[in-house]
């Protein structure tokens, strides 16, 4: 009883692969190794891109039976002294201890990604999905765990918005944009209830006589700190919040 007990304690019950707690304990103890060793440590996250496409058209069994399929493949392509673990939904994490230089994680995020994008042959469907990882490795990017969890999922999200099938790894520049995007998302809020946005309309002419043909209608945002915003700035992220 207290084995099963410790077990669901530190595993995911759908794919049996170390959980989140599980997860924290064994970075949190190859910080400390890469420290004495003076070595490396890496961190990846890595979510399925289009798996919700698979849950929504074959079902949460056919979802299900993927997730396990994958956490298999991905324990498969990583050492043995490396720890895989799903975080929840679509999403898994690694810790990559002793390596000796931070490109040792560029090249496993790589690998993984390969494996990902092998299509998956499950009750009689082929299924293709992709991925998306970001990396941080310690003490490059982050000299604690939750600095390194923090800034792999930074760069796991920038490699979903380049498109995804990539890897990113976490600098700078990643932290600007999420505190840009959350500042953003805020304001919008305050903008629709201060009537901060106006409609600008621009003509659409006939290339072969130059005839006005219509017009398209475009949002602006009236943004009092950062003067007036296109809707590249902020459409996407009003459509996501």
């Amino acid at each position: 009883a207290e084995a099963r007990i410790m077990r669901l304690a530190t595993r995911d019950a759908l794919t049996g692969l170390p959980n989140r707690a599980a997860l924290m304990d064994r970075l949190r103890q190859g910080i400390r190794a890469a420290q004495r060793a003076g070595t490396v440590l890496g961190v990846l996250f890595l979510d399925l891109d289009r798996f919700k496409w698979i849950n929504d058209t074959l079902g949460h069994d056919v979802g299900d039976a993927m997730l396990q399929a994958m956490a298999q493949r991905l324990s498969a392509a990583v050492r043995d002294s490396d720890t895989v673990a799903r975080l929840g939904g679509d999403e898994f994490a690694f810790v990559l201890p002793g390596l000796n230089r931070a490109e040792d994680a560029e090249a496993i995020a790589a690998k993984l990604i390969a494996a990902v994008l092998h299509p998956i042959a499950l009750r009689g469907h082929t299924l293709h999905v992709g991925g998306s990882s970001g990396v941080a490795v310690f003490p490059h990017q982050g000299h604690n765990e939750d600095a390194l969890l923090r800034h792999a999922d930074l760069a796991m999200y920038h490699a979903k918005e380049l498109g995804g099938n990539q890897y990113q790894v976490f600098s700078e520049h990643m932290n600007a944009r999420a505190v840009e995007r959350m500042t953003i998302e805020t304001e919008l809020r305050v903008a629709i209830e201060e009537d901060q946005f106006a409609l600008h309309y621009q003509p659409q002419l006939r290339l072969a006589d130059q005839a006005l043909s219509g017009m398209e209608a475009l949002v602006r945002w009236n943004h009092p700190r950062l003067g007036l915003l296109g809707p590249a700035r902020f459409i996407a992220l009003a459509e996501d919040s």
